[in-house]
């Protein structure tokens, strides 16, 4: 059973989560912020998961799509935990909102594959393996305050960028061959 940490269970990682959801994968579940009424536009969440932690409510999608097999720790990433959450770990998917927990994930894998999976304010998403190069963003957003991923604005694009890190995960685990997209309005773009 492959093991696959979700650094971040909101817009993007809810919907990387249930486009994978499969028997033989073994989701760990990160994040310590709860559903609110908001991220309906932009989640997989039901309106009976409004107050849940998110990593409670994604482990309960996953469960209704017959897939039983997740843990959940609603805490938040820091130095001090980071390597307990990851151990074990065969992938990170990296959908965190932030520069500080991004760089948290980039460094602490250990020789643990990691994909980052990120959306700007100007509509654009990217999907980056860290073997290829990969170099976390500033804090251009405090923690929630991205307004892409909280608004119908972003739900085009959060889509197309969760459904691309998907693939591109499924790839992986089929190949080993970690692909990189820049995800646009008018297409996606193998870089």
């Amino acid at each position: 059973m492959t093991t696959i940490v979700m650094a971040g269970c909101g817009a993007l990682g809810s919907q990387i989560a249930m486009h994978l959801s499969h028997p033989d994968l073994y989701f760990v579940l990160i994040d310590d912020d709860t559903v609110e009424e908001h991220n309906l536009l932009t989640t997989h969440f039901l309106y009976d998961h409004v107050g849940l932690y998110k990593v409670y409510a994604l482990g309960d999608m996953l469960y209704r799509n017959g897939l039983a097999a997740s843990i959940a720790h609603n805490e938040q990433l820091t130095s001090r935990n980071v390597n307990k959450l990851f151990f074990g770990a065969d992938l990170i998917v990296d959908t965190f909102d932030n520069g500080p927990a991004r760089s948290l994930c980039a460094m602490a894998a250990n020789n643990t594959p990691v994909i980052h999976a990120g959306v700007s304010q100007a509509l654009t998403g990217a999907v980056q393996w860290q073997s290829n190069g990969y170099v976390p963003p500033g804090n251009e957003f405090a923690r929630g305050q991205n307004m892409v991923c909280t608004r119908e604005l972003g739900r085009d694009i959060l889509r197309m960028t969760a459904t691309v890190t998907a693939n591109a995960i499924s790839n992986w685990l089929s190949t080993s061959v970690e692909n990189d997209y820049l995800v646009l309005p008018l297409g996606v773009f193998q870089i």
